[in-house]
């Protein structure tokens, strides 16, 4: 079964210094058909004036992960971390037991992001902060797509993050695993029908059977065991319970 959720149709607001859209309630968005899908419970692509941000704020039991596609993000938190994360790097923080951090866009221009919260397998988990430059792994030759339930022809796929930190991926604490990838010709994903996907664009033109995506639309597969995609676009993709 594949839903298409368009961009158009997910909650947004604009603050001035901040504009966000929701795919699944959040906030004052409030939409009782779109409030997660399987483990997955946000999905926030932000757009961040560049000397603005989030000040110090509280979390607890949840997977969040940060992907930045432009500009610089700066985090420090409650465990003593701090990092910036550019355009090419992934954040995963584990709030677990209660962990407190602030975020703010530096450098010349807006941070645009991609925050994603994940329900974790345990609560009360030790708060824990990892991040890395994927894009420098991927040129190291140390990510591949191997690790989550897909298979089939996934060039262009890279795993991101999964459970236990699955061949050089980074490590979540949660039943699920975080591709990205850009394809410019067709692929064949292999899936389990058990298991549950979200395919976030996030630039660029897909097709996927029948449905047309384009920038920022999504889809939720679930009791698919194989499908084509074709177009040229980027994109994320989440293997769920």
């Amino acid at each position: 079964m594949l839903t298409l959720r368009r961009s158009r149709d997910r909650g947004a607001v604009d603050f001035g210094w901040l504009k966000s859209w929701h795919s699944f309630s959040f906030g004052d968005y409030y939409d009782p058909g779109f409030m997660g899908f399987s483990t997955l419970r946000v999905i926030n692509d932000d757009i961040i004036k560049n000397g603005a941000g989030f000040p110090p704020h509280s979390h607890r039991d949840m997977e969040i992960i940060t992907f930045v596609t432009k500009g610089i993000i700066a985090h420090e938190d409650s465990t003593g971390s701090k990092g910036e994360i550019t355009a090419g790097e992934i954040q995963v923080m584990t709030a677990g037991q209660g962990i407190t951090h602030s975020e703010f866009a530096k450098g010349d221009v807006p941070c645009e992001l991609f925050q994603i919260w994940i329900t974790p397998d345990k609560k009360g988990l030790p708060p824990k902060y990892r991040q890395y430059s994927w894009r420098k792994e991927v040129e190291k030759g140390s990510l591949s797509p191997a690790g989550g339930s897909l298979s089939g022809d996934l060039g262009g796929f890279i795993l991101l993050a999964s459970q236990d930190g699955k061949n050089h991926s980074i490590p979540i604490s949660a039943d699920a695993a975080m591709y990205v990838a850009e394809i410019n010709a067709p692929r064949k994903m292999s899936m389990q029908a058990t298991r549950r996907y979200y395919l976030q664009v996030i630039a660029g033109s897909l097709q996927v059977a029948d449905k047309s995506l384009s920038d920022r639309d999504a889809l939720m597969i679930s009791e698919e065991r194989e499908l084509t995609l074709s177009g040229n676009g980027s994109f994320l993709l989440f293997d769920l319970p």
